[in-house]
């Protein structure tokens, strides 16, 4: 009878210890795929920041650029809308997806001085 009482009791203990740790092991499995995500995003943010000074340029050196068109910054694509142009501005929406993060914004450069106003496009 002893010996049966010691058995269920390591038993016990030991699926107790077994849950602790499958538990501690999927809470550092969902945190490291955050840290995934957040660089991710980090990534893809760095990218539009060139995708935006890329269009800048090419807004700056070639009068009829008009957009539309998806630009290679590194190992990222940046998808580029067609420019609408006014007599104050030049605007465009410029985003870049890496994973499953992706950064839009909508830009918009003066005409007169090509100074540069970005408004970040949160996604519903």
């Amino acid at each position: 009878m002893r010996g049966f009482i010691a058995l269920v009791s390591s038993l016990i203990i030991s699926s107790v210890l077994l849950a602790a740790m499958m538990g501690i092991s999927m809470a550092s499995l969902y945190a490291r795929a955050e840290a995934l995500d957040e660089d991710a995003a980090a990534g893809a943010r760095e990218a539009l920041r060139g995708c935006i000074e890329d269009v800048r340029l090419r807004l700056a050196t070639e009068p009829a650029f008009g957009g539309g068109i998806s630009l290679g910054i590194g190992v990222h694509a940046c998808v580029v809308s067609s420019i609408s142009r006014d007599e104050d501005a030049l605007s465009f929406v410029a985003s870049v997806s890496e994973g499953t993060a992706l950064a839009q914004v909508t830009a918009s450069v003066s005409a007169a001085d090509f100074s540069l106003r970005v408004v970040p496009n949160v996604p519903p």
